[in-house]
């Protein structure tokens, strides 16, 4: 293997973990400000504030984080509990699926149906099976190359506990609950984040993970 591939292959697992502690630290309540304070030498070491500005977070134009995939570091309708993590919550419904894959932890969602505003509990063990249960999530597709996922998807992913609470169904790819946790360990799970930080270190410019997204739901279906 050459020094070049070493060295990528080093900064890859180097900005994967810690990526994943920057989302624990923002789980347990703590500020990106003060995070990026304790991890100093980690993100100037990596130069880890750019190449995650490029897909795996989002901030407002106040330079504001809004979101750091898959999890929010604001109260938002999924709240989630991580086995040996904390409480904390996710951006949308593929996110608060996909966290337990994040962390390899089983995951307990409290959420919502987005209609009726039911309440939702689902427990997602990421070494069991997929829970049988009659929900379903919505996705809308977007083709705009500035898409914010933050902003332009989330909103627009929801669990519903019937698909006669969706309205405007034509308007949304809408999933199973199979379907969705598959989606969701397929961009949130080791190896989708990976990817987004593969895809940030050979990208000079925003790639934006609506594309990851598209990618997935797309080719998927």
């Amino acid at each position: 293997m050459s020094d070049f591939k070493l060295s990528f292959m080093t900064l890859e697992d180097t900005i994967y973990n810690l990526h994943l502690d920057v989302l624990r630290r923002l789980l347990q309540g703590q500020d990106y400000k003060s995070i990026a304070n304790e991890f100093s030498s980690r993100f100037e070491e990596t130069d880890y504030d750019t190449i995650a500005r490029k897909g795996l977070l989002s901030f407002n134009s106040n330079n504001k984080l809004i979101g750091a995939y898959p999890v929010s570091p604001v109260p938002t309708e999924y709240t989630v509990e991580i086995d040996g993590i904390g409480k904390g919550y996710s951006m949308c419904a593929i996110d608060a699926l996909g966290i337990a894959y994040t962390f390899n932890a089983r995951t307990t969602i409290h959420s919502v149906d987005h209609a009726t505003r039911e309440p939702i509990t689902l427990e997602v063990n990421p070494h069991g099976s997929i829970p049988e249960r009659e929900i379903f999530v919505t996705y809308i597709k977007s083709d705009d190359p500035a898409c914010d996922p933050a902003v332009d998807q989330c909103p627009s992913l929801n669990f519903y506990t019937s698909m006669s609470h969706i309205q405007d169904p034509e308007s949304y790819l809408i999933m199973d609950l199979k379907e969705a946790s598959q989606h969701a360990k397929t961009v949130f799970g080791e190896e989708g984040i990976r990817e987004l930080i593969r895809l940030s270190l050979t990208t000079d410019t925003y790639f934006g993970l609506s594309d990851r997204l598209i990618d997935v739901f797309e080719t998927q279906k």
